[in-house]
């Protein structure tokens, strides 16, 4: 069962770096159960829908992301990953908690940086994001 899970977190981390490169989805769609739930720090969604229409409105402030170590027991994967940002050396350190059931992610918990973080939003308000890079 264990090799099972690290292949769906394999795949389904492949499929999640290609929808940021490419601004695609529809791959990762496979991967979310339809009552997934996400939890972050600031906010929640659940079902499959609702998770992939907030991640495509980060499209714009992440490039990809590095995995540094994933971790595997029973049905989970924890995943340490640098998120590299439009802005050249500001990554958000990040952890993600996914639960596999079934072949289908049906839990993405997330806990990121929030100090690379506000430094991003605040980049963002003020416009020096677009100055740094363009991101159309």
């Amino acid at each position: 069962m264990l090799k099972a899970i690290k292949i769906v977190a394999r795949d389904y981390y492949l499929a999640l770096d290609y929808a940021f490169r490419t601004k695609d989805f529809d791959r990762l769609r496979r991967f979310l159960a339809d009552g997934c739930k996400l939890k972050a720090l600031s906010a929640s969604f659940t079902g499959k829908e609702a998770i992939l229409k907030f991640m495509s409105s980060t499209i714009s402030l992440v490039n990809t992301f590095e995995i540094r170590r994933q971790y595997f027991d029973h049905d989970s994967c924890c995943t340490v990953m640098d998120v590299i940002t439009p802005i050249p050396d500001l990554h958000v350190n990040t952890v993600e908690w996914i639960v596999i059931k079934e072949g289908q992610v049906v839990e993405i918990n997330a806990i990121f940086d929030v100090q690379a973080s506000n430094r991003f939003m605040h980049l963002i308000q003020n416009g020096d994001l677009f100055t740094a890079k363009n991101l159309t």
